[in-house]
């Protein structure tokens, strides 16, 4: 296993955002009303954090159930729940009907996490209104109002990993730790001296050269590239595809690819990209 410096324990986990989003899509798509909750506190400067329940389970937090009034009947809400801390961490909470205007709300989210431009999601509280926004440099993750509540959405953290390497594994494994979409590129076979080792649940895998899907949409500006080919051309396309970071695995320490993943993921959510 790679050392690197401990991450704090409670996450910002971006990627599920991308995953609860999916899935409000999923309920909407077959006409469920859904529950969609954004937690707020996430210890500055990391991210919300989002989660989907159905009507039918009523809305939750990571499990947690949440009792209401205000938005039984439509609209948003803000409540405090028991994070064990012996305090509320604030939320936001919506109930989401699958009308064609919660549909197109919630498929521009999807884009924005995938990797497209940020944006700001203004939410009306006690109100069915909730629009999106183009952010300027200098706005906050969270901000919270008398009546409304803004959060910025920003793509979804990415990691792609090239190559048959046998530290893909672990890198992967502490990407998904870090809150990190991982996907690994590597359009051979592994040979049998330099197969790599199990990849954790939950990795894309891409039969497909690195460099072309970087530049069709795979790397964006919040995705980090480790190669292990030390290719040239994942070089070009990593710049072309205005990826946060490139690093060549081929020549250096698993130890010092590791602390380059936790520096990077630092850097990311230190500094919001609009």
């Amino acid at each position: 296993m790679l050392a690197s410096p401990t991450p704090p324990r409670e996450l910002p986990t971006n990627h599920q955002d991308l995953v609860a989003i999916e899935h409000a899509l999923t309920l909407a798509n077959r006409g469920d009303t859904s529950w969609l909750c954004t937690r707020l506190d996430t210890p500055a400067p990391a991210f919300p954090h989002l989660s989907v329940t159905s009507d039918a389970d009523g809305p939750g937090y990571a499990g947690q159930p949440i009792l209401l009034s205000q938005a039984r009947d439509g609209g948003a809400c803000l409540v405090n729940i028991d994070n064990n801390a012996n305090d509320g961490t604030p939320c936001l909470v919506e109930r989401l009907s699958p009308s064609s205007e919660t549909l197109v709300h919630l498929e521009v989210i999807h884009a924005t996490l995938a990797g497209q431009p940020s944006l700001i999601r203004r939410v009306s509280l006690g109100s069915t209104s909730m629009n999106l926004q183009r952010p300027t440099p200098t706005s906050p993750l969270v901000q919270i109002g008398d009546d409304v509540v803004e959060v910025l959405i920003q793509p979804a953290l990415r990691l792609v990993l090239t190559g048959h390497a046998p530290v893909n594994a672990d890198l992967a494994r502490q990407g998904q730790r870090l809150g990190f979409e991982v996907i690994l590129c590597a359009p051979d076979h592994p040979d049998t001296h330099h197969s790599t080792a199990p990849l954790p649940a939950g990795v894309e895998f891409q039969r497909a050269p690195a460099a072309p899907f970087l530049r069709g949409g795979g790397g964006h500006r919040r995705t980090l590239v480790m190669d292990a080919t030390d290719a040239s051309t994942i070089v070009r396309a990593s710049r072309e595809a205005c990826c946060h970071g490139y690093l060549a695995m081929a020549d250096i320490d698993p130890s010092r690819a590791a602390n380059w993943l936790y520096d990077g993921w630092h850097s990311l959510r230190t500094s919001p990209t609009v």
